[in-house]
């Protein structure tokens, strides 16, 4: 078990380290867009009267990491698991920092139920709230997504082709994914299947130690939650905030660069577009297989700026791209990481205490 824990770490380590890189890379190769980059040119793109609109933007961040954890506390507490303020924000950050650091986000909910699990949440409760919560996340990407192209279709149509590609393909991978999830959460007869088919597989390879052991645990496990997920469906008004705060969560996340826009001298029709512009663009890098999607997400962004904006000049699409994804994305992810260190060394201490 320790040396699980302390290659779970060190895999941890490792994308950390990659997603550093690619985030110099992702930064690096944006600037190089303009030979006449400079910091201080990126500090005078705001204006002073308008910087309440970037404190809004900072505030935007910490609101975003807060609304995912009071959903999944939501949900613990509807099956009779209720936690702390702290708790949902150590969920939270968990998901959100491991998501960024680990292709198509797949280190997200692992590291999210490993910590719920550490505080006393049974696992099957822990899948549960998860993956609800992730069903939740997928249909308000895709609401929001429906909303925006109604209200600025000509936004989407301006995009060169293949960004268009990228957004096209990612509503039908969304589609997909929520169908997939809807059949893993209220099918768990195929969730037994392919766990199932996994167990015997590995077992004919000799890969796996008392296969049949492992048949029988499962069983138990897919029967405790068949019961967590009957007990939770049944609890309409849980479902109906559980979609709210995801709602709300993504629509406070792309308002940040709309709020940048806004700091940096942008009118309130460029505020809606942008916004449109940014859930267009979750929807295009969504299914991107590169940790954070980063470099993809920032060219997506940059094309979209000079695709709509024609009139704008490079070093202010230039600026508002760097802000705006440092604020929402490089910076929520540090502030994230470094929340999740601060209560995992809080709680090593009170264990020794």
């Amino acid at each position: 078990m320790k040396n699980k824990i302390k290659k779970t770490k060190n895999n941890k380590i490792l994308w950390s380290i990659l997603f550093l890189i690619i985030a110099a890379l992702s930064v690096w190769a944006v600037i190089q867009q303009n030979d006449n980059f400079s910091l201080q040119q990126l500090l005078n793109s705001f204006k002073g009267e308008n910087i309440g609109w970037l404190i809004a933007a900072l505030v935007s961040v910490v609101l975003y990491i807060w609304l995912e954890g009071k959903a999944l506390l939501t949900l613990n507490k509807s099956l009779g698991y209720p936690g702390r303020f702290t708790d949902g924000l150590l969920y939270s950050a968990s998901d959100i920092y491991c998501s960024a650091i680990t292709p198509s986000a797949t280190g997200g909910q692992p590291a999210s139920a490993y910590f719920m699990i550490k505080r006393g949440v049974p696992g099957t409760v822990a899948t549960v709230s998860l993956l609800v919560n992730l069903i939740m996340y997928t249909l308000s990407i895709v609401a929001i997504g429906v909303v925006c192209l109604i209200i600025k279709p000509d936004l989407l149509i301006s995009l060169p082709w293949h960004v268009q590609s990228l957004i096209y393909v990612g509503i039908a991978v969304q589609i997909v994914l929520v169908f997939v999830f809807f059949l893993l959460l209220w099918k768990s007869g195929v969730l037994w299947a392919i766990c199932d088919a996994f167990i015997r597989f590995f077992g004919k390879l000799h890969l796996l130690r008392k296969p049949q052991h492992k048949r029988v645990k499962l069983r138990q496990a897919i029967d405790a939650y068949r019961e967590r997920v009957h007990q939770v469906s049944g609890q309409r008004t849980t479902l109906v905030k559980t979609f709210i705060y995801n709602i709300l969560q993504r629509a406070v996340l792309i308002v940040i660069s709309g709020l940048v826009c806004l700091a940096m001298g942008g009118t309130i029709n460029d505020f809606v577009s942008i916004c449109a512009l940014h859930a267009f663009v979750i929807l295009g890098a969504s299914w991107i297989p590169i940790p954070g999607a980063m470099g993809i997400t920032d060219y997506m962004l940059l094309a979209g700026f000079a695709s709509y904006w024609p009139h704008w000049s490079e070093e202010f699409a230039l600026h508002l791209e760097l802000c705006s994804r440092g604020i929402s994305f490089y910076a929520c992810v540090l502030l994230c990481g470094g929340f999740m260190l601060a209560l995992m060394v809080k709680d090593k201490i009170n264990a020794k205490g």
